[in-house]
């Protein structure tokens, strides 16, 4: 995979907080490189249709795209940016869902296309790579957002938990019972918040995530307001990114939500997007607080070296973690003085230049992103690595 580093600033040397964003290739997966313990993810708002892969006729596949979700995951992420100084991670698919669906298994998802399955590939390494950098960080469990349209007859935003609607019917203290922890995609947060809530709290108490939203002015469920989506009415539980990366059944240290949200007033109009994102930005930021202990309006910023015009290339890019050799093209007689590498938070970590083109990434690189800075008789060049 080649990535392009995007740098929407001009300076050699950036703050932190400049909006980092890598490409894949072709340019059909972005990951903008975040700062606070929050991922967005929003897999179903591209446009692209290349004509070299093909539309997905796989059985079962699901071609309707997510209206204005993209531009609404990143107004969302320029209002944490408002509110913090620090970006969010943001993960963004630019295919049409006509030729990709990464909410759904590699199989289903990318129909056999090796073009589509790279891709695929590399939306979910680089959320991968989001999650890690955050519990190396902040040593917190992340809180991923995977953002989605609906176009259900009642205008409300959806929750989705991994729990059946018929499950939301059922009392609090059934609720919380282990076996339906455990199916829960915050099942982390239900065991570990710092606010004293129970699983049904978090679910539907006056501080969950869809109470905050609904007194905000957007109705959500569930909530306290709305505690179950009602019987006959549809409602989405979540899908494969919440049940990959949130913590059901104990498989990871993070938080998933499938954020389901309606067009009437919301996905509609610019105006309307970008007053939802001002708010949904504040409610997150409540949200962390409340139950993580997390301010985030503290967020800080260091300084790291940023060069968008390097002649080299590092392969393979995206790197197993088992892996600590990666090679560097396009040397072409260029002599390496010596090197440094970092994450993204300006921490070094031990690293050797080798014979053969070859760096040496010694022993303590976890999934993450991290920068490489390379010193030359006459420049200074920086790649950025992401290991997988």
């Amino acid at each position: 995979m080649r990535l392009c580093v995007i740098l929407f600033c001009c300076s050699l040397c950036l703050p932190l907080s400049a909006q980092v964003v890598l490409e894949g290739e072709n340019g059909y997966i972005s990951y903008q490189v975040g700062q606070l313990p929050i991922v967005l993810s929003a897999p179903h708002g591209g446009d692209l249709k290349p004509t070299d892969i093909p539309d997905r006729s796989c059985p079962n596949a699901v071609t309707v795209k997510d209206l204005n979700t993209l531009q609404l995951t990143e107004a969302i992420s320029e209002s944490l940016f408002d509110l913090t100084a620090c970006y969010p991670h943001m993960v963004l698919c630019h295919l049409s869902r006509t030729k990709l669906d990464c909410n759904r298994n590699l199989a289903d998802g990318a129909c056999s296309d090796p073009l589509a399955e790279r891709a695929w590939n590399e939306y979910h390494e680089f959320l991968d790579s989001a999650l890690n950098t955050i519990h190396t960080t902040y040593h917190e469990a992340p809180l991923l957002l995977d953002v989605h349209g609906h176009g259900h007859p009642i205008a409300r935003i959806e929750l989705g938990y991994l729990l059946e609607a018929s499950d939301l019917r059922l009392s609090d203290s059934v609720l919380n019972t282990t076996p339906l922890v455990q199916e829960s995609s915050i099942q982390h947060l239900a065991n570990h918040n710092l606010s004293g809530s129970t699983h049904s709290d978090l679910l539907r108490g006056g501080q969950a995530l869809g109470s905050l939203l609904t007194s905000a002015n957007y109705p959500s469920v569930p909530s306290l307001q709305n505690p179950e989506p009602g019987l006959g009415n549809a409602y989405f539980t979540g899908g494969y990114i919440t049940a990959r990366y949130g913590s059901a059944n104990g498989q990871r240290e993070s938080n998933a939500i499938q954020l389901e949200l309606n067009r009437p007033g919301i996905r509609d109009t610019q105006s309307h997007w970008e007053e939802f994102a001002d708010s949904m930005a504040s409610v997150l930021l409540d949200y962390v607080r409340i139950h993580q202990g997390l301010d985030l309006t503290a967020c800080t910023s260091t300084s790291i070296p940023i060069d968008s015009d390097s002649p080299f290339a590092l392969y393979p890019n995206p790197l197993p973690s088992e892996q600590k050799v990666v090679k560097l093209k396009g040397l072409d007689g260029i002599q390496i003085q010596s090197m440094e590498i970092m994450d993204v938070w300006g921490r070094k970590y031990d690293g050797q230049y080798l014979e053969d083109n070859e760096i040496h990434l010694g022993n303590r690189l976890t999934t993450g992103t991290y920068i490489l800075i390379l010193h030359t008789n006459h420049s200074q060049f920086t790649l950025t690595l992401v290991v997988s």
